[in-house]
C-alpha cells in the first residue's frame, strides 16, 4: 500500500482541481494508510505551511462535503522548491521524505 507519494506540479491547477479531491476520495474510502505523507514538487518558493493552506484551500473549493478528509490531508503534506525537469533535484527532494 502507498505510505509515501510527490506530486510533481504540486502547486498547480491540475493538482488542486483533481489529484487532492481524488485523495480526499481514496481518504473518504478508507483505501489511504494512517502513515500517508506528501511531497508537494514545484518551482514555487513555498514552505510546507504554505503548500498546506494551497492544499486546504482547492480541498474547500474542489473536494465537495468531504471536509471531514481536509485537515487529514493537509497534515500530511510537504513541499519542496525542486526544479523538475532536474533529476538530480529531484531525487535529492524525495530523499528528504526519507
Amino acid at each position: 500500500m502507498l505510505n509515501q507519494s510527490a506530486i510533481f506540479g504540486g502547486g498547480g491547477d491540475l493538482t488542486a482541481r483533481l489529484l487532492l479531491p481524488a485523495l480526499a476520495h481514496l481518504r473518504a474510502s478508507d483505501a489511504l494508510p494512517e502513515t500517508l505523507t506528501v511531497l508537494g514538487l514545484d518551482r514555487d518558493d513555498w514552505d510546507d505551511e504554505r503548500f498546506r493552506d494551497h492544499v486546504r484551500t482547492a480541498l474547500g473549493e474542489h473536494a465537495g462535503d468531504l471536509t471531514d478528509t481536509h485537515e487529514w490531508l493537509v497534515d500530511r503534506m510537504h513541499y519542496a522548491r525542486t526544479d523538475v525537469t532536474d533529476a538530480g533535484a529531484v531525487a535529492r527532494s524525495v530523499t528528504r521524505m526519507d
